[in-house]
């Protein structure tokens, strides 16, 4: 383990992802790649519905068996027939069930991208038409800055992500402590009758706000005369707008799912003419049944896993809309087109880093803030703490600690190790051989070696410190996404 971690350096760890992104690993369909396709095995549905398949397997089994030892009645009888019924349904049932599925996951995309291109709409027309003084700078940038708010508060909607505190956006720079206050803490709402229940703002009505609050700023910059052209002011609001109509039906795509009694009558359809289908064949194929039915299993269990995949659209899995992708992009391409009208670099909020190295494994890592946020403090604060537990532990330290606050600093120790950790659990130790470790995280891990008791923990830590490195790095290199 220890060989392992001296090999180990962040510029190492990040040229290995990236090559692994680059060589293919990623799960990007390619029209032209027919047995790439085929054979896929990440982002495929395989390796899912294949317990499922091997389940039924003992069903053509026991028929081929039964059949090979003349158990099954005589040859007059004949099971051909049986399947039909169940043949004709299951197959209408199935067709348009995968046809809407796909449809509910085409428009979820095409929803998706209403947000990138309202955005660019809005900001591209009020870099067009507005006079390049610092004050309307100030106030496209403050545009641009709820506009990202937005998207990334639909992305944390729609992905069932939504954050009490909203500390992440508070330390991305996307919100201010006090419109903080105003979304988590003032009361909004109060019952006029009944109990008179207090409410603060709703927590799924956020990007509301959001887009409210860019009306608001575009609003002033007409009411002062900003806005020569009194249409183009009207542009920037229906682009913002269209934004706003996005998140509406976003919405309601990503809640929306087909009644329990139409899926269950396509999977119990599906599973009779799966238990019926050895018995229909056996008498023609005997032991070739049992690969025909596993091969059918895997089929039919299959096309159910792609509907079902596609009726929810938004979520942590590899084929689900890219959202997180698209946030990203409306956050550095209206930030390239406030630098048009300046010719100064225009800062953005670097929002989800890790969709630029592999956006399969950023999506089942990351929340909405903590994707970007961590991992942007991960050359800081967080990779000073890490490398703080990678040191031998002074005797008598811990004991100095109350119960309380040993418990609690360990729980948050453990906390920060396994949230950064993870990002080096997926790299095989071929890719990273034959690099070094930086000096201090060396020092700690042979420190820890040197030290009676468990030194695991404390190369974990210098693993994740590692790979905090590697992901600062790749965060802050920049370049087109």
């Amino acid at each position: 383990m220890l060989s392992l971690l001296e090999g180990l350096s962040s510029k190492a760890f990040e040229d290995a992802l990236l090559s692994s992104h680059k060589s293919g690993s990623s799960n990007t369909y390619d029209p032209h790649q027919f047995w790439r396709i085929i054979f896929a095995w990440r982002g495929s549905g395989i390796p899912i519905v294949m317990p499922r398949a091997l389940v039924m397997m003992p069903v053509p089994i026991g028929i081929a068996i039964l059949e090979h030892y003349d158990m099954l009645g005589s040859e007059d009888v004949q099971y051909g027939n049986i399947t039909l019924p169940f043949a004709v349904i299951l197959s209408l049932l199935m067709a348009f069930r995968i046809g809407d599925a796909f449809r509910k996951w085409q428009r979820a995309d095409m929803c998706t991208q209403m947000l990138h291109s309202g955005s660019r709409t809005a900001i591209g027309k009020m870099c067009a038409y507005l006079e390049h003084t610092d004050e309307n700078v100030k106030a496209i940038n403050e545009v641009r800055r709820y506009l990202v708010l937005g998207a990334v508060l639909v992305k944390a909607h729609v992905c069932h992500e939504i954050s009490k505190s909203m500390e992440d956006e508070v330390s991305l720079g996307l919100l201010t402590r006090e419109e903080q206050q105003l979304l988590c803490k003032q009361i909004a709402t109060t019952a006029l009758k009944g109990d008179g229940k207090k409410d603060r703002f709703p927590s799924k009505n956020r990007p509301a706000f959001a887009f409210q609050r860019a009306h608001t700023v575009n609003s002033q910059l007409q009411r002062r005369g900003a806005y020569n052209i009194p249409h183009t002011f009207v542009m920037v609001e229906q682009a913002i707008t269209s934004m706003s109509d996005a998140f509406e039906e976003l919405e309601h795509l990503g809640q929306t799912v087909i009644p329990l009694p139409y899926a269950q009558l396509t999977r119990l359809i599906a599973w009779l003419f799966l238990l019926e289908l050895p018995l229909a064949l056996v008498r023609q194929l005997s032991w070739g049944v049992i690969p025909l039915s596993l091969a059918a299993n895997v089929v039919y269990f299959l096309t159910d896993e792609c509907a079902a995949e596609m009726e929810v659209p938004f979520g942590p899995d590899e084929n689900d809309v890219p959202i997180e992708k698209t946030c990203r992009r409306i956050d550095k391409h209206m930030a390239a087109q406030v630098f048009l009208m300046t010719g100064k670099p225009s800062h953005n909020f670097n929002i989800f880093p890790l969709t630029r190295i592999d956006p399969g494994n950023a999506r089942r890592r990351w929340s909405v803030g903590a994707s970007s946020s961590s991992l942007c403090s991960a050359g800081g604060s967080a990779k000073s703490g890490l490398l703080a537990a990678v040191q031998p532990t002074p005797p008598g330290s811990m004991e100095a600690l109350t119960p309380t606050a040993a418990a609690s600093s360990s729980e948050a120790a453990q906390t920060s190790l396994e949230r950064l950790a993870v990002a080096a659990s997926d790299v095989p130790p071929s890719t990273v051989s034959g690099a070094c470790l930086s000096d201090d995280v060396a020092a700690g891990v042979k420190a820890s070696c040197a030290t009676p008791g468990d030194a695991t923990p404390r190369l974990v830590a210098a693993a994740a410190v590692a790979a905090a490195e590697a992901a600062a790095a790749a965060a802050d290199r920049g370049g087109a996404d």
